[in-house]
């Protein structure tokens, strides 16, 4: 059985969870760090195939044992990405917005990085503009 260790993530204490070589992130803290209701968010998350989840036995910071609903810590920024903004309240949008931001830019550089490097060079100096359109 693992061992709950705090993290903090946008502001929030979140959980985290390490099993062997994974890192399992607890859902609910996640949820009530953004506003959305954990349940809600379970059943969407256990519709998607590219989610991994799981319940995991823990001890808690009191000792006490108890089972966590998890998302596998690669999975975490796929499941943020998916929220929608306008569903979470007003004061906590800007936090959500600015991590999908950054989710989006790295998911572009890890699949057009190269292609977006290459442009340039292969059309000389002036490029051709498709580049702010992969940055957007």
């Amino acid at each position: 059985m693992s061992e709950i260790v705090p993290f903090e993530f946008q502001g929030d204490a979140l959980e985290c969870i390490p099993d062997g070589d994974v890192l399992w992130v607890g859902v609910r803290p996640v949820c009530i760090a953004l506003g959305v209701d954990d349940m809600t968010q379970k059943q969407k998350l256990g519709a998607k195939s590219w989610a991994i989840t799981q319940m995991t036995r823990t001890k808690a910071a009191d000792g006490r044992e108890r089972e966590v609903f998890c998302i596998d810590l690669d999975s975490l920024p796929m499941w943020l990405a998916t929220i929608d903004e306008r569903r979470v309240p007003e004061e906590i949008r800007p936090k959500l917005i600015r991590y999908q931001r950054e989710a989006k830019k790295a998911l572009a550089d890890f699949f057009f990085g190269g292609f977006k490097q290459a442009v340039p060079h292969r059309l000389g100096q002036g490029g051709t503009g498709i580049e702010k359109h992969l940055d957007a």
